[in-house]
C-alpha cells in the first residue's frame, strides 16, 4: 500500500475548476433579482396601507403614525435619506438571496 504524500494532493478541488453552467448564473440573477424587488413592495404595499388607512375617519391618525414609523426605519438605514434606506434594504436582501442560492446549488452539486 503506497504512502500518500502531501504533494500528491491537489491544492483545488477539481469540482472548483469547472465552469460555471448558464443555468447558474441565471438562478444568481433572478435570486438577486426577487431578493432586491421583494422588500420594496413590502415597503410599499405598508406605505399604500397606512396612507389608505390614514384617509379612514376616526382611525386616520394610526394611518399617519405608520407611515412616521416606516419613514424613520427608512431613515435609520439610509442616514436621514428615507430613499437610500430603502436602497440598502434591497441591495442587502439581493445579497443575502445570492448567497442562499449559491449555498443551495453547491449543496445539490455535491449531494451528486
Amino acid at each position: 500500500m503506497a504512502r500518500l504524500k502531501a504533494t500528491d494532493l491537489p491544492l483545488v478541488s477539481p469540482m472548483l475548476l469547472r465552469p460555471l453552467p448558464e443555468r447558474f448564473l441565471r438562478s444568481l440573477a433572478v435570486a438577486g433579482t426577487v431578493g432586491f424587488v421583494a422588500p420594496l413592495a413590502v415597503m410599499g404595499l405598508l406605505w399604500l396601507a397606512m396612507t389608505s388607512l390614514s384617509w379612514v375617519p376616526g382611525i386616520g391618525s394610526w394611518g399617519q403614525s405608520g407611515l412616521e414609523i416606516l419613514r424613520y426605519f427608512c431613515d435609520t438605514f439610509g442616514s436621514g435619506n428615507p430613499l437610500c434606506g430603502l436602497l440598502v434594504i434591497g441591495a442587502t436582501c439581493a445579497v443575502v438571496g445570492m448567497m442562499f442560492d449559491t449555498y443551495a446549488v453547491s449543496v445539490s452539486r455535491a449531494s451528486r
